[in-house]
């Protein structure tokens, strides 16, 4: 890969919170309701239904707090919720965040988020905007505007010699799998995206830093260069 070939069009951070039991939410009624047993789009309507009041509040808390705390003004900032999703919309970025059953246990359900279209990078420096996603997101995507050699990528990371991380990819090479012992991540390339995925929830910073330690030790590698 090099730079006149791969080009970043996005970064985007995203984070899964597991929540309990559907059966636990305080609007679930055991005597009219049923624990779904697949993931379908009438069951997540479901939970869309039960979920609509704590959505509601938590929407509202977490606009007084970006706004509050981030000193956003009214046109700055705005909140759009249709359960079991929101999106509150920044000046400087869009945070989403979606209810959903989770696809493996239909009777359990947690929460995804999303940090997008972040138009302003300062703010991965700035302590009052990485306070506000404390232990949130574990998983780092960056997307390219051209399409990334996989196979070229393979070839880099089997001719040196010094690795320590383990690859793994699948006969068609449309993807491979890198994982790290040493920082328990697991880096996953597709022709269009980078995904790295942490051992833990961490903050925006901490997620970016962590791209970036991971991004020098492969351009130590020969042939391979990842972008900012």
């Amino acid at each position: 890969m090099t730079q006149s070939s791969t080009m970043i069009q996005s970064m985007h951070l995203q984070g899964v919170l597991p929540l309990g039991p559907v059966h636990k939410l305080p609007s679930f009624d055991k005597k009219r309701h049923t624990l779904p047993t697949v993931n379908n789009e009438y069951t997540q309507a479901f939970l869309g239904r039960l979920i609509e009041d704590e959505l509601t509040a938590m929407v509202e808390e977490r606009f007084k707090e970006l706004r509050g705390k981030l000193q956003y003004k009214r046109r700055e900032i705005s909140a759009t919720c249709q359960s079991p999703s929101a999106l509150i919309q920044t000046k400087d970025f869009d945070y989403e965040f979606n209810y959903e059953l989770d696809p493996d246990s239909p009777n359990i359900y947690r929460l995804q988020q999303k940090l997008v279209n972040l138009s302003n990078p300062h703010l991965l420096d700035v302590d009052a905007f990485n306070q506000q996603f404390t232990e949130t997101f574990d998983t780092i995507v960056i997307e390219f505007k051209n399409n990334l050699n996989i196979e070229r990528i393979i070839d880099a990371f089997e001719d040196d010699e010094s690795a320590t991380w383990t690859l793994d990819y699948p006969s068609d090479y449309t993807y491979c799998t890198v994982e790290v012992p040493e920082t328990a991540a697991c880096i996953h390339f597709t022709h269009h995206a980078l995904n790295i995925q942490a051992a833990n929830r961490q903050s925006p910073r901490e997620l970016y830093q962590h791209y970036q330690k991971l991004r020098s030790q492969f351009n130590a590698i020969q042939g391979l260069a990842l972008l900012l």
